[in-house]
């Protein structure tokens, strides 16, 4: 990456994080040779994205080019094979031709053959070519007849590093906007459908949107009074934003990669490899070792150059936003094992890959960066015995033994003069040292005036909390339980005190490393709670607080704490972000959960505690009971929970007795109660995943599953709760979020995009049922994948087969709540009612009572309902039915009636009278048709899996039959869990 030593990077935006608040995306960035940019997936290796090295912008070009006499390398060859050109000659034997490396690097070699020799050499400069620019232009000595000119030049693009979109880029050639129009995509990369939304996708939880910087460094290499001589070295390098350099500095400082994988570009077949580094040992110890196995390997057009790890940082000290940032890949571990494995024991011991750019360029590859090379194959041109090449180029291709880097006193530039010593002219030095006191001097200027302006804002946002004190009150118990709507009255405070807590838990606060136990933890799947921080306001309808005055303390005297309400242990069950702790605590006698919270993110909890008193009263969704605020934290007391869903399904050993009685149908039918409760209060969750869905034991042993977490929740109606409150930022956890969230639909309708709707949570919930119904499957595929799959709705719901009787309606259910445009989801209250939650004897009497309906129809002409439901009658129940009974029912059968056994109606006629006639049939079939009901629908649904299914589905094409008395019940009603 490209820096310039005397840029004032002091004066850059940085905020202040560590190595948890960083999140690795399953995303890599891989530059090519030939200028390309390209995504690959971590986990698998597949090309996610690629596009062209040239655009509408014209700032994209291959990575190097090397021209001597205006003419390749490649060129100069034929010249010399075909008209007898010296060109090349002379200048391997005079000047030698400089080779770039088109790495972050631009390390500089040297390829020549010395006086007297027949091979040629390559030998590494101590600079690299943008340390020539930034110097340039100079010339070196009066008897030195090179001269050296430079240009540098700089753009900035915009680029979706999940779709490979490019939105707009910013040239410093060219003073317009460039609006990146579409290009060539490879086949795999995600459809436009689903990510050409106008400008939206950055307003996501997560932004996929990051800027890219690239820099053009062109360096002419004149020589006085020989015009063939000039050399021209252009090298084009691809560099994260600068601004990022803190992230990029605390993300490469790790030792091993975060997810045990070490990515490598390898020179000589133009591959990426990803190892597996779970089993490789520290390579400081010394002792060989085999390489580590590789997962597997990526082919490329172009050779592979840089890769990129993106990873997601927070944008904001106090709204930390996730953003990526492409950081460069750390394989230095991998590195050492892989130089150790070559037996290389000097940092003396270099070696390098020649490779031939598209123009005919030479460039260069070193092991110090790339290790692969090491062991690409010997150059044939190294070899003193004739050789046999394929091409022109050929023999030049491969591996070289490098010289160590040019020393003082060593030819640097060329052949015939030593290091000479760089001095600017006094005017220069004159005129620049009093810029970089005046740079010094307005920046310590600018710094004391953020001082004096934070100063102010604390103590106005101390004195505004003040005002409106949520301080150190409890709800009584009996008062919340009877009215916990936004329109109830206050409620009288129980009179509490705060006990006084020791300094060392206020030093605590502020140094999250003063107590192991609080130690501040990788931040999870989201940092939705502190990003509605900034934003969320208190809403006008809370309830109001009364706020209980300090007793009076004398000086040397410690005050007795009086009784409270709420009592807090040590005891720590969990963490969340921005912060909160959650500890185990008492209410009233009550065990409950007690989140502490900074007291900076009072209004965020303000907002979730007002949200909990509006739905708190609704049996699945999490229980509030009172909160505290004291100086430093905000307390809130909520309902315990011994475990969440993704406890009792990823840890079940841990807690096998809840695990249990966990029965995915009833679980799932508890959670769409709780989000149809929610919804009917305008409330849109927007963060449904496994672990804020909790679940405890009622008082006959079974399992209540609540939604809990409702720090990013909205009301998508009037009941906004203040303008402040409007965010545009949508919320959600990476892998269970709806593919609107990822393309930046807005939660308003007045800002110009499209709005989010209640579908969020359904898609959410989809993902959510499928998890339980698989036992910790999910329908877009692994963790890192997700995303991407999500956007180009790369769905498999195969493995709900596994899942019971019920795949058809499952499958069916799941697929329509994960649907890729919202209004083709189900409301959360057609969820509620859809078959797949019905008992059996629901499910029998349906198709009875359809049976007995559909008889009523004329059926010469078939009625319009009749015809519908013999739609894709062969599907359903193939061409003849009675093939798919035994021998027992079909003489049983034939005994009654004839039937058309390729007709749907008939065969629920069957089913209806076997229904009617059941305590008649013979003994050996009443035992393969028992217990009745589970046993008799289930004889007939696994010899028709998609019957039922398509008998709902015909009722609902039925507006005016399905509202007939008869069928009101299934679609009204609902089965209590």
């Amino acid at each position: 990456m490209d820096v310039d030593a005397h840029l004032p990077y002091a004066m850059l935006p940085s905020v202040p994080i560590s190595i948890q608040d960083l999140e690795l995306s399953n995303v890599l960035l891989v530059t090519s040779v030939d200028g390309r940019l390209h995504g690959l997936d971590r986990t698998s290796g597949s090309l996610l994205w690629s596009f062209p090295s040239t655009s509408d912008a014209g700032v994209y070009a291959p990575l190097v080019t090397s021209k001597y006499d205006h003419r390749s390398m490649e060129q100069l060859a034929k010249d010399a094979r075909d008209h007898g050109d010296p060109t090349l000659v002379r200048a391997l034997q005079e000047d030698g031709i400089y080779v770039v490396e088109p790495s972050s690097g631009g390390d500089m070699y040297i390829l020549r053959v010395p006086p007297g020799a027949t091979i040629p050499t390559l030998e590494k400069l101590p600079f690299t070519l943008p340390d020539l620019v930034s110097v340039s232009p100079f010339t070196l000595h009066a008897e030195d007849p090179r001269i050296f000119v430079a240009e540098k030049h700089t753009s900035l693009m915009e680029l979706n590093v999940f779709t490979g979109k490019v939105r707009a880029v910013y040239s410093s050639t060219d003073a317009g906007l460039h609006h990146a129009t579409s290009h060539a995509l490879d086949p795999r990369t995600v459809s436009r459908s689903h990510t050409d939304t106008e400008g939206t996708a950055d307003d996501a939880i997560e932004s996929p949107w990051v800027f890219i910087g690239r820099t053009d460094y062109t360096l002419n290499i004149h020589v006085r009074h020989v015009p063939h001589a000039v050399q021209t070295l252009q090298y084009q390098v691809f560099s994260p934003n600068l601004a990022d350099r803190d992230v990029m500095s605390l993300w490469y400082q790790s030792s091993q990669p975060a997810d045990k994988r070490a990515f490598l570009s390898s020179p000589e077949n133009a591959t990426v490899l990803c190892y597996d580094l779970r089993l490789a040992r520290n390579p400081h110890r010394h002792t060989t070792q085999p390489l580590p196995p590789v997962l597997w390997t990526s082919q490329m057009d172009s050779l592979p150059v840089d890769i990129y790890d993106v990873v997601f940082a927070p944008s904001d000290v106090e709204a930390p936003l996730l953003r990526p940032v492409p950081v460069p890949h750390n394989a230095a571990f991998l590195s050492k094992i892989i130089l150790q494995h070559q037996g290389a024991s000097s940092a003396d011991e270099l070696s390098a890959f020649l490779g031939l750019a598209p123009d005919g360029s030479l460039f260069a590859l070193g092991s110090s960066r790339y290790p692969l090379a090491g062991i690409a194959e010997r150059a044939a041109v190294l070899n003193p015995e004739p050789h046999h090449a394929s091409s022109l180029m050929a023999p030049w291709i491969g591996g070289y033994r490098v010289r160590p880097p040019l020393r003082q006193g060593i030819p640097l530039l060329g052949a015939s003069q030593p290091v000479l010593q760089l001095e600017a002219p006094p005017s220069i030095t004159t005129e620049w040292r009093p810029t970089k006191r005046l740079v010094a001097q307005l920046v310590g200027l600018l710094a004391f005036a953020l001082m004096v302006l934070r100063g102010a804002y604390l103590i106005w946002r101390e004195s505004r909390l003040q005002s409106f004190d949520t301080s150190n009150l409890c709800f009584d118990e009996a008062k919340v339980t009877q009215d916990t709507s936004l329109e109830s009255g206050p409620s009288t405070p129980l009179p509490v005190h705060t006990p006084e807590r020791p300094e060392s838990e206020s030093r605590a606060s502020n140094d999250p490393e003063a107590d192991p136990k609080r130690r501040r933890r990788r931040r999870g799947k989201r940092a939705g709670a502190a990003v509605s921080a900034r934003q969320a306001r208190r809403e006008e309808s809370l309830e109001p607080i009364v706020a209980q005055s300090p007793p009076t303390v004398n000086e040397g005297e410690s005050p007795e704490p009086l009784p409270t309400s709420l009592q807090i242990s040590d005891e720590i069950l969990g963490y969340g972000s921005s912060g909160t702790v959650v500890f185990r605590g008492t209410f009233q006698g009550r065990a409950v959960a007690v989140k502490r919270l900074l007291r900076d993110f009072v209004h965020l909890a303000s907002k979730e505690v007002s949200l909990l008193q509006s739905a708190d009263n609704h049996p699945n969704v999490i229980r509030y009971y009172c909160q505290e605020l004291t100086p430093n934290f905000l307390y809130i007391a909520l309902e315990e929970c011994p475990a969440s869903l993704a406890d009792l399904i990823e840890r079940p050993l841990d807690y096998a007795s809840l695990a249990a009685l966990l029965e995915p149908r009833q679980a799932f039918k508890q959670i769409t109660a709780g989000l149809q409760h929610l919804h009917s209060l305008s409330i849109v969750h927007r963060d449904i995943k496994p672990g804020n869905i909790l679940v405890t034991l009622t008082p006959q042993n079974k399992l209540r599953v609540l939604l809990s977490d409702l720090g990013l929740s909205k009301r998508i109606d009037g009941l906004t709760f203040s303008a402040q409150s409007q965010s545009a930022q949508a919320g959600g956890t990476m892998g269970w979020r709806a593919p609107e969230l990822l393309q930046g639909f807005s939660l308003h309708a007045d800002d110009g995009k499209e709005r989010l709707t209640r579908a969020v949570d359904i898609f959410s919930l989809g993902c959510v049922a499928f998890y339980m119904l698989t036992r910790g499957g999910h329908p877009f595929g692994e963790l890192y994948e997700r995303e991407i799959r999500i956007l180009q709705n790369q769905v498999d719901t195969s493995a709900l087969s596994a899942s019971g009787d019920d795949t058809v309606e499952a499958e069916a259910l799941i697929k329509r709540m994960i649907a890729p445009i919202p209004s083709d989801r189900p409301s959360a209250s057609d969820v509620a009612r859809h078959p797949f939650f019905w008992n059996a004897a629901k499910r029998v009497a349906f198709l009875q009572d359809v049976s007995d309906r559909f008889e009523t129809l004329e059926r010469a002409p078939p009625s319009f309902a009749l015809e519908l439901l013999e739609q894709n009658a062969e599907s359903i129940v193939g061409p003849d039915w009675r093939r798919r009974f035994d021998k027992n029912f079909l003489e049983d059968l034939g005994k009654f009636r004839t039937y058309n056994s390729a007709s749907v109606q008939d065969l629920l006629r069957v089913i209806r009278n076997k229904k009617h006639h059941f305590q008649d049939m013979p003994l050996i079939l009443k035992k393969q048709l028992s217990p009745m009901p589970e046993g008799f629908l289930l004889y007939f649904t696994r010899r028709f899996p998609a019957l039922f299914l398509h008998v709902y589905d015909v009722l609902e094409q039925l507006p005016q039959m399905r509202t007939e008395p008869t069928f009101t019940m299934y679609y009204e009603s609902e089965d209590t869990p």
